[in-house]
């Protein structure tokens, strides 16, 4: 025998004839591509859907970022009128506390019988 009679025990237990697993061969080859074509539309839309809900996550966090700047600003502009408020209490009262101060070293003067005038209690 020739020696390509050698390679037939080998495909002995197949029932297809060569041209059939040609066109099989064929077949799965065209399978194969149909199947990338399937898989690359998924991931393609399957990305989309992701763009779309990153996107949607951006605008919330955009939002909620600005109301938060607004809520800061706002509490900054509430301090700024507390401070001048208690700066101007601190003010008011220590001009209270002088006046005190000098009422009562006039009270205690007039005691002591100093020259002093009543005129200069007023």
């Amino acid at each position: 025998f020739g020696q390509g009679h050698l390679k037939m025990p080998l495909r002995r237990h197949s029932k297809l004839t060569r041209n059939q697993r040609r066109k099989f061969r064929s077949k799965k080859k065209t399978m194969a591509a149909q199947n990338m074509f399937q898989i690359r539309d998924q991931l393609m839309s399957a990305m989309h859907g992701l763009n779309t809900q990153v996107h949607g996550l951006r605008q919330d966090l955009n939002r909620e970022v600005h109301g938060l700047r607004q809520e800061v600003q706002g509490i900054w502009w509430q301090q700024q009128v507390h401070s001048a408020q208690l700066a101007q209490l601190q003010m008011q009262a220590n001009m209270g506390v002088e006046a005190l101060n000098n009422h009562h070293t006039r009270l205690v003067t007039l005691e002591r019988g100093s020259p002093m005038s009543i005129d200069n209690l007023a």
